[in-house]
């Protein structure tokens, strides 16, 4: 029901929103949430969009709490 992806750098975000994408089409669940993290996401949140993703979370706690969202705006 959520996928969330993590990098460490921002050395190939550029190869992100291709990732996102290819998740969000291969899954078999239409409803599917993406959220994202990593020091780069902490630096600017507003990439979370810019890569398609639905949320992003500063760390592991925030990131359970995110899912719990993302779940919870589907009625899933």
């Amino acid at each position: 029901d959520v996928v969330g992806l993590s990098t460490g750098c921002d050395a190939r975000l550029d190869a992100l929103p291709a990732l996102v994408h290819a998740v969000r089409h291969r899954s078999r669940n239409p409803d599917l949430g993406v959220f994202v993290g990593g020091p780069p996401f902490v630096d600017h949140p507003e990439l979370a969009t810019a890569v398609g993703a639905d949320a992003t979370a500063l760390d592991g706690r925030q990131a359970v709490t995110q899912a719990e969202e993302l779940l919870a705006m589907r009625g899933t």
